[in-house]
């Protein structure tokens, strides 16, 4: 049984996608009360609790989860920003980020979309390759539309990196026991051996 039982039907896509979208618009307005400690430029915050959001979005919502993070990422994006290639690139990114690991992951013979089979020490290896990932696709993207100035690229990917890790796995580590407390991390039976 899938997470979110109702996320096959067309209201439950659309209805998990809206769920991700306004999650990540609190989350990331939220975030921004955080800025005075942890901004490091435009897109780049020592400390980015959205990135766990991202990642949780997508393990638990897939695709629509990643749609939802895309639309979420574009309506605070076109209320805070003016440049369009930072507007929809950033968008696009923010969700399709965290949808390429998770899709790498699942190359890895045994791994399941669901949160019940990581420990904490796999949740933060995958916190860890979601923000290596997440910065080298977002770094190199804000280098060519000119955010992050050349000369500036190693301590803006750094920050990001801990501001993506952090985040990520403060989110992760505490929705890991509360859902499975409340019994939210449902798994497929095992398969039979022959």
């Amino acid at each position: 049984m899938p997470f979110f039982p109702a996320r096959d039907t067309a209201i439950g896509s659309v209805l998990t996608l809206l769920a991700f979208a306004v999650l990540w618009i609190i989350t990331y307005s939220a975030n921004t009360l955080l800025d005075p400690l942890f901004f490091k430029q435009v897109g780049v915050s020592w400390l980015f609790i959205p990135a766990g959001i991202r990642l949780l979005a997508v393990i638990v919502g897939r695709w629509q989860g990643a749609l939802g993070i895309m639309l979420g990422t574009l309506a605070t994006n076109l209320y805070l920003f003016s440049d369009p290639y930072f507007i929809y690139g950033a968008a696009l990114l923010s969700g399709l980020g965290p949808l390429l690991v998770l899709y790498l992951l699942e190359l890895r013979p045994g791994f399941r979309d669901n949160l019940v089979f990581l420990s904490i020490p796999n949740l933060i290896a995958l916190c860890m390759m979601f923000a290596a990932i997440n910065v080298a696709l977002t770094q190199v993207f804000f280098l060519a539309i000119g955010i992050t100035d050349p000369l500036a690229f190693a301590g803006a990917a750094t920050a990001m990196f801990v501001g993506d890790f952090s985040g990520s796995v403060l989110v992760m580590v505490l929705v890991f026991p509360v859902a499975r407390k409340f019994g939210l991390l449902k798994h497929p039976p095992e398969p039979e051996s022959d």
